[in-house]
């Protein structure tokens, strides 16, 4: 394969699921996850992928010359949702805003909490699950840190 070659979504997702795993085994930190799942998402070339993962070991290479296939939803009977991990990252950003209302972002956020653990132990996207974990905890916090401040800040200002 020619390193000036264009690449498709197929070859982004394989060099993201390489990047992935070098999270979880402890090769890469979040910020510089991110910051790779950002050039990979922006590559146009073959060069362009190459770059991002060159400097990790071999399990974690993308091999341009494999080809990649994928299959995108779970085959019928299977009993496997993929819907975990984008429902999580969704409950988990809905969360924090919504914390302000008191009760509806502790709720929000115990969903996502379980719905990101569920998606890593399901083996679906770790990213996804995880940014839904932190968002989901954010929102919990936050809802607790709002109901003690109503139930609270009355008995304050009285005295």
């Amino acid at each position: 394969m020619n390193r000036n070659e264009r690449i498709g979504t197929a070859q982004r997702l394989a060099a993201l699921e390489g990047l992935s795993k070098a999270l979880e085994d402890g090769y890469l930190d979040l910020a510089e996850y991110e910051q790779r799942m950002m050039a990979v998402q922006s590559a146009r070339t073959v060069n362009d992928l190459i770059a991002q993962v060159v400097d990790l070991p071999a399990q974690f290479q993308w091999n341009p010359h494999q080809m990649v296939t994928r299959q995108m939803t779970p085959p019928l009977g299977s009993g496997q949702s993929p819907k975990n991990a984008p429902l999580a990252l969704g409950l988990g950003i809905a969360s924090v805003p919504v914390s302000m209302c008191l009760g509806f972002g502790l709720v929000l956020g115990c969903i996502a909490i379980f719905l990101g653990r569920r998606g890593i132990k399901d083996g679906e996207n770790y990213s996804y699950s995880l940014v839904g974990i932190v968002l989901g905890i954010a929102g919990v916090v936050l809802s607790l840190l709002f109901i003690g401040v109503a139930i609270f800040a009355p008995g304050a200002s009285a005295a």
